[in-house]
């Protein structure tokens, strides 16, 4: 005989990230890599670039960002979706 199966409808939580680094408690001249701003900011490193977030070139592949303009950037951003 055919059985219903029990269906759950519980929301599905993304895993929490407990691995992002706070800029906000490092020097706001310290100097992160991309992979760390991604991280920060929950997204994906391409979206970072496509971002024009202000960056230092110090090779072709290799843009470092500085803390004060990383979290300006994000404060911008947020000032202007409200």
């Amino acid at each position: 005989m055919w059985r219903q199966r029990a269906i759950c409808y519980a929301p599905v939580m993304p895993p929490m990230r407990l691995d992002r680094p706070n800029l906000s408690q490092l020097p706001p001249d310290a100097i992160v890599t991309l992979r760390e701003v991604a991280a920060y900011l929950g997204v994906s490193v391409s979206s970072v670039r496509r971002a024009n977030i202000p960056c230092l070139h110090v090779g072709p592949r290799c843009p470092r960002y500085v803390v004060r303009d990383v979290l300006g950037w994000v404060r911008a951003q947020t000032q202007g979706a409200a």
